[in-house]
Formats: C-alpha cells, structure tokens, sequence
C-alpha cells in the first residue's frame, strides 16, 4: 500500500479511495462485496494484507494516539491489528472499532 501524509489537520488519515496506488480501492471492494455470500470479488491474501495495513494507519493515526477517551479499547485495537489474517479478523476488528467512533470504512 502507498504510504500518504496524515494531511488533516486533525491528524485523521486519508479514507481508503485516496490512496493512489488503487490497490486498496480493489481491496476494499473485495471487502465490502464478500458480505454477500457469492462475490464477484473474491477476498486474497493480499486483499486481507492490505486492509490490516490500512487499519494500522488509522489507529496509529495521530488523531486517535493523542484524544483522550476510550484508551483501553484504542490499546487493545493497537495490538489486535497485526494478527487481522481473515475476513472475519476484519469483521471483528472493524466491529470494535466502530463501537467507540473510529471507522475507516
């Protein structure tokens, strides 16, 4: 995945459609479509790869290390992120991120 510059003055990362590689936008689709049973976007190892990569930035995101609130679930998606290996792994990591705000989709 490009690396972007955290450009928001808030310290929020870019959304997923401006990363200008289109790797992720693929990735994303894949994502998203798999919801449904038969996808015409099958998710790959590489899909998954890139997804937790993406998630990486967004709790490491500048916005998120320094508000206040929420430190023990934003700490436990820190360590949680590198073990995203399935669908599901994006499921529950992006559930638990959702509950307290935090939605990179």
């Amino acid at each position: 995945m490009t690396e972007y510059n955290f450009a928001f003055p808030s310290g929020i990362p870019h959304y997923w459609m401006y990363e200008t590689s289109g790797k992720l936008k693929v990735a994303i689709h894949a994502y998203l479509n798999h919801m449904g049973s038969k996808s015409a976007f099958p998710m790959s190892d590489d899909h998954i790869a890139l997804i937790r990569e993406y998630f990486r930035q967004w709790i490491f995101a500048p916005a998120y290390m320094s508000a206040e609130g929420f430190e023990a679930e934003k700490a436990a998606l820190r360590e949680s992120v590198g073990a995203i290996a399935t669908v599901r792994d994006i499921d529950r990591w992006l559930d638990r991120a959702n509950q307290i705000g935090i939605d990179p989709l």
